[in-house]
């Protein structure tokens, strides 16, 4: 291998595609008779050192065809002047064919999940990828542990020109960008007939392009990720093996959680972030609608979920408990469980979480308004700062006073008070402000409950089915998934990072390979999608367990 390395480039940790500019060539040939044993270095050691001067005395700059040398170096020219020399330009020939044979991936988007993308699909080394990020340090990232991915800085993903070029001259897009991207992402991706792929939820605005995606012949693949995703498959591989045997899905609640390992859940939120903190706790302040014993239950926006946390009753020796998620009665459709009475789906956290974030939003910290205070560029605050003026008392307060202020706004027990204490709202740290009092303590979470280099983190799933078969009979099957992430192996060792990673990755190779030939939306809940990517999972480590008991 070869590569130009620069002050720029080593100062970046990104290679540069040519051998063109300042800096120094380090080349290395693997040649393993050369290498073991010794005899054989000696051996070729010696025929070498004869051409040692006639190597030092040539001039690279000047023409091949005048370099003045003996048969024996000339014919072992490669390149001279930028070119290929005479002998060796049937690799311009292997390149082209090569490029022909290969697939071209596009990522958009380089955050936790992309690192297992990635890593999945460049083991086939006639599939090349493309990262695209206006974040430079996840960039570096990628190029540091996967040398043969190709990088891109795109300062705005949203600019027309720029990713209309990208996505034509590729034959798949990943969109692993913020949601907000998505609709014009896909606009383009049916303007330059190009398959495209993500983790998110296919949006009631998303869903309106379908015609447009169908029109264009191109496959659009959503929800393949690990909820939604891999969720669905387990799901539907148990509702379609029910359905074969004439039994009826009687109930069907769905509980996920990416949690950190239990030895590092040492924070009161008991919580860790591998993914935006902002949207991860903005998912608290949603509303929820589910079905329960036959009856519809509503749960308001704003915070009410935390009320409705309860403990959970399977995964016992975590200490788990849930709360309803977003709309699941939709889901009796999308599922066609005419006959279920209960359909929840809800979101896992460890026991006590729900309590201190009740507590914060009843002090204000999750208000989404503006304040003028916590603008970026306002006048910088401490934490005692920012909470006094949350609370709306004296910035000058003592630390007794703010913490008393605090018990007699939450009137609740000393635990609690003392949770949110530990979250270090009262301490002389400088907040980094980000115009709301959510998203400046979103920030705060970040920089306090991140993942450190040797901590792992952990992902649970729960589907519990009711079953009724044809003899009358009921039974209740629960499907569990437990993934622990990997110390010590950055992002790409997370377990978020792999279970929604690897899922998007598989369906990527299926698409490039042909064998998702399906046009439009394409959801993981048909058996020729989630047969072959559950069973690609148990190869990646990735599977689930069932037990059933009588009802």
């Amino acid at each position: 291998m070869c590569g130009q390395f620069s002050d720029r480039l080593l100062n970046t940790h990104l290679l540069s595609p040519s051998i063109a500019g300042e800096g120094f060539l380090v080349c290395s040939i693997d040649n393993m008779p050369s290498q073991i044993p010794v005899e054989a270095s000696n051996y070729f050691g010696d025929r070498l050192m004869p051409y040692i001067d006639s190597f030092l005395a040539s001039d690279a700059t000047e023409p091949f065809e005048c370099y003045k040398a003996s048969p024996v170096i000339k014919n072992a020219v490669i390149a001279s002047n930028g070119r290929l020399t005479p002998r060796f330009q049937y690799i311009d020939t292997l390149r082209r064919q090569n490029e022909a044979r290969g697939h071209k991936v596009l990522i958009l988007g380089a955050g936790f999940v992309v690192p297992s993308i990635v890593g999945y699909l460049i083991r086939d080394p006639n599939t090349s990828v493309t990262v695209v990020s206006n974040l430079v340090s996840d960039l570096e990232y990628i190029k540091k542990y996967f040398p043969r991915a190709s990088v891109a800085k795109v300062d705005e993903v949203a600019e027309d020109e720029c990713l209309g070029k990208l996505i034509s001259r590729h034959d798949l897009v990943v969109i692993m960008t913020p949601w907000k991207f998505h609709t014009k992402v896909i606009n383009a991706c049916i303007a330059h007939k190009k398959n495209f792929l993500t983790a998110s939820y296919c949006s009631p605005e998303l869903r309106k392009l379908e015609t447009a995606i169908e029109n264009a012949g191109i496959i659009g693949v959503m929800e393949m990720g690990l909820d939604p995703g891999i969720d669905h498959m387990l799901a539907m591989e148990c509702f379609d093996e029910v359905y074969r045997r004439g039994g009826k899905v009687i109930s069907y609640k769905s509980y996920t959680g990416g949690l950190p390992a239990p030895e590092f859940a040492d924070n009161p939120l008991r919580y860790k972030f591998s993914w935006s903190p902002e949207a991860a706790m903005s998912t608290v302040l949603n509303s929820a609608l589910y079905l329960e014993d036959g009856k519809r239950k509503e749960i308001a926006a704003g915070g009410d979920l935390m009320d409705a946390a309860q403990r959970m009753n399977d995964l016992i020796g975590f200490n788990l408990e849930s709360y309803p998620n977003r709309d699941s009665i939709s889901y009796k459709d999308v599922y066609k469980l005419k006959d279920c009475e209960t359909v929840i789906r809800g979101t896992i956290r460890y026991k006590g979480f729900a309590k201190v974030v009740r507590a914060l939003i009843n002090l204000g910290f999750m208000d989404t308004k503006e304040h003028p205070k916590l603008a970026p560029g306002a006048p910088s605050l401490t934490w005692h700062e920012v909470t006094c003026t949350i609370l709306g008392i004296d910035p000058t307060s003592s630390t007794k006073t703010a913490a008393d202020a605090i018990r007699a706004k939450l009137n609740t027990s000393e635990e609690v008070v003392q949770d949110i204490l530990k979250l270090e709202i009262l301490s002389d740290k400088v907040a980094e402000l980000k115009g709301s009092p959510f998203a400046t303590i979103s920030q705060h979470f970040a920089d306090i409950m991140a993942y450190g280099p040797n901590e792992r983190d952990l992902i649970v799933m729960s589907h519990q089915i009711g079953i009724e078969w044809p003899d009358k009979r009921r039974e209740l099957r629960v499907v569990r998934l437990v993934v622990y992430g990997e110390a010590g192996k950055g992002k790409a060792g997370l377990a978020m990072s792999r279970t929604v990673g690897i899922p998007a990755a598989i369906a990527a190779r299926m698409i490039l390979d042909g064998k998702i030939q399906r046009k439009g939306y394409v959801l993981p809940l048909t058996s020729d999608i989630y047969e072959p990517i559950l069973e690609e999972l148990k190869n990646e480590g990735i599977q689930a367990t069932e037990v059933t008991v009588p009802l």
